[in-house]
């Protein structure tokens, strides 16, 4: 009896990856995988149900990365393969930097109270607050999360505005 060989799902967005195993219909048995083209990620047998699916996947893979660049919207790659395979996706979380980025764009940004110059500081402020999450790879750490580290994030904040 040989076992059967599943299929996965792996996204990856700007270093970060997830995947998913497909659903068991998409395992493969051994006489089968001589039948899979790895160039094109499909099986060479024309018709094949299992090639629709994979096609449906690409679909909705490919109306998903349009949409994120439409709105400029970004997802966590774990994200991406949730919506792809029709999961629910993550309890959504506020991101710190998006948190300030929205701050910046709905309360200062069109306050005519600031001068543009303390609106561009607040931009810079807000960069290097971005660079840093990057820099110490918390791009995604969630407001609620922030506090383990706001002793450092305030030392690098003063030190950027000055």
């Amino acid at each position: 009896m040989t076992e059967k060989i599943p299929l996965y799902l792996r996204v990856i967005v700007s270093r970060q990856k997830a995947e998913a195993r497909l659903d068991k219909d998409f395992d493969l048995c051994e006489n089968e995988l001589l039948k899979w083209d790895p160039i094109t990620m499909r099986f060479f047998e024309k018709g094949s149900t299992a090639n629709d699916s994979l096609n449906e996947i690409s679909g909705k893979f490919t109306r998903l990365k349009k949409e994120m660049d439409f709105n400029g919207k970004m997802f966590h790659p774990k994200d991406i393969v949730n919506l792809i395979l029709g999961k629910s996706i993550r309890k959504e979380e506020i991101l710190a930097s998006d948190y300030l980025d929205k701050y910046f764009r709905d309360c200062l940004e069109k306050n005519n109270n600031y001068s543009d110059g303390t609106k561009r500081n607040y931009q810079k402020a807000i960069t290097h607050f971005n660079n840093f999450l990057i820099f110490k790879r918390l791009q995604r750490i969630s407001l609620k999360d922030f506090t383990c580290i706001t002793a450092e994030i305030d030392d690098v904040l003063s030190k950027s505005i000055k």
